[in-house]
């Protein structure tokens, strides 16, 4: 039993010496490393402002691609990268003549988000984001009944659905 102690215990010690990079799996899932959403920043690991390259480098191509045409003639191209059952990660820029543009909008609808403030998908209702967001300063009608709470100041949209007002999805802006 004694040598079982010590084994466990010699385990401990080299685990906690090694250095960091060592504990680390050699490939990672594709995906945002961290999951936090800074309203007027980033989801994850993705920002406002990176470029078409950056985004690459960390999502890989993603898994389809759709574009439209803005009222003012601007090109908005996005990148949609399922993320599990149902949800998706989408990252969006706005070309306008002469930009080279960068990500101008983040969404995602995956469950595993959660807010700086500590808003979290599925978890989290219309009172939570109230309580930590104040009032918002639009609010519009989305599909299927759902509600979109815009904090254009703070970078932030929020869409939610049911008599509970569950959160659904998080959109990241640019403050305004």
């Amino acid at each position: 039993m004694r040598t079982w102690i010590l084994a466990i215990g010699a385990v401990a010690v080299l685990a906690a010496l090694a250095p960091a990079g060592a504990q680390q799996p050699a490939t990672q899932p594709p995906g945002p490393a961290n999951y936090i959403v800074v309203p007027g920043h980033a989801v994850g690991d993705i920002q406002l402002g990176m470029t078409q390259q950056l985004v690459l480098n960390r999502l890989g191509m993603p898994d389809e691609i759709s574009n439209d045409r803005s009222g003012d003639g601007s090109l908005n191209v996005y990148w949609i990268y399922p993320q599990g059952d149902r949800a998706v990660f989408v990252v969006s820029w706005t070309k306008r003549q002469g930009e080279a543009g960068g990500v101008d909008f983040i969404f995602t609808d995956a469950p595993r988000y959660v807010t700086s403030k500590g808003v979290a998908m599925q978890n989290s209702n219309f009172k939570d984001i109230i309580a930590q967001y104040g009032a918002p300063e639009r609010l519009q009608g989305a599909s299927r009944g759902a509600v979109m709470l815009h904090y254009e100041s703070q970078g932030i949209r929020f869409r939610v659905e049911g008599e509970a007002g569950r959160l659904t999805a998080i959109t990241v802006v640019p403050r305004k």
